[in-house]
């Protein structure tokens, strides 16, 4: 008789129990965190902060294999000090030949290692005799006295043979040039006053120093247009009063120079501006009254 709403009620074909028993009961399965095998879910470990060590720690591996080239690059790049205030001018090199310590000049615009003849004679170097030339700039070529092979040096940490071509020359003892770079892999670092030799087995960095000091003289380009219009031309050069100003005779003997150094600092270096101090008594007369003064034969034998 009512005919309102009916409670539900499944079917006989269509109940979801019905279904799910058709598929048969399977047990859901069991809860297992990955890290401590706990009947719990992985984000919910305690224990998750090992996970996180694991990943760390491997990454840190990987990036130090990946970066250990440059990790080292700026180790040697810390190690570098480049001044604020850095010299200019040429470069020298501290290098020592034969036991004599001799400071180099280093020049990338020259083809070959040049020597004076006076440090060649110093060394006592066994050079045979060319048929080479020697020309400067705008200037005429001059033949070679001798070229000296296989001649021992070393320059810091860097020990090898050079040759070196034996030329009349007055500025500088010893200049590394074009030929010396290629033997060794040189690379000269200005800004860092270094030079860097890449040779392999023998590589190092090798300090510098600097100057600017010395005699500095009119190009000879500007000479020679003078001197082509007949014009009057006057050669200037200027000179620094300082030791570097009045160097060392190059023709004494080793012995000579050792003694002289030696015997630097005999003489004082400015002489006394006032006069000494006087004495409190220069002479001293002993007068006794009612004598004679003596004749000029006693004094004559000494008596007074």
């Amino acid at each position: 008789k009512d005919k309102g709403k009916q409670p539900y009620s499944h079917k006989a074909g269509g109940s979801s129990d019905q279904g799910h028993k058709a598929g048969g009961d399977q047990p859901k399965p069991k809860l297992a965190c990955f890290l401590c095998d706990g009947p719990h879910r992985a984000n919910e470990c305690l224990k998750k902060g090992r996970l996180t060590a694991l990943i760390q720690e491997e990454d840190q591996r990987r990036e130090e294999a990946k970066m250990g080239s440059l990790q080292f690059l700026n180790a040697v790049k810390a190690k570098v000090h480049v001044p604020k205030n850095a010299p200019k001018g040429t470069m020298f090199v501290e290098t020592i030949i034969g036991g004599q310590p001799i400071k180099a000049l280093v020049d990338t615009g020259a083809t070959n290692n040049f020597i004076s003849e006076d440090m060649g004679k110093r060394l006592c170097l066994r050079a045979y005799r060319c048929g080479g030339y020697i020309k400067d700039v705008n200037s005429k070529a001059k033949p070679l006295i001798g070229i000296a092979e296989d001649v021992g040096m070393k320059i810091g940490e860097w020990n090898g043979s050079i040759s070196l071509s034996i030329i009349p020359m007055d500025d500088y003892d010893l200049v590394l040039c074009m030929e010396f770079m290629d033997q060794v892999k040189a690379i000269p670092i200005l800004h860092a006053n270094s030079l860097c030799i890449l040779e392999e087995g023998k590589t190092c960095m090798v300090p510098c120093t600097r100057s600017n000091k010395g005699t500095k003289t009119l190009s000879a380009i500007h000479l020679d247009k003078g001197l082509k219009r007949n014009e009057d031309t006057y050669l200037a050069a200027l000179v620094e009063n300082g030791p570097e100003a009045n160097p060392k005779p190059k023709d004494l003997p080793i012995q000579g120079e050792k003694f002289l150094e030696d015997s630097h600092n005999v003489l004082p270096t400015e002489l006394p501006k006032e006069l000494p101090p006087k004495r409190e008594v220069d002479h001293h007369f002993e007068l006794i009254t009612g004598q004679q003064p003596p004749t000029s034969h006693a004094v004559a034998k000494g008596y007074t």
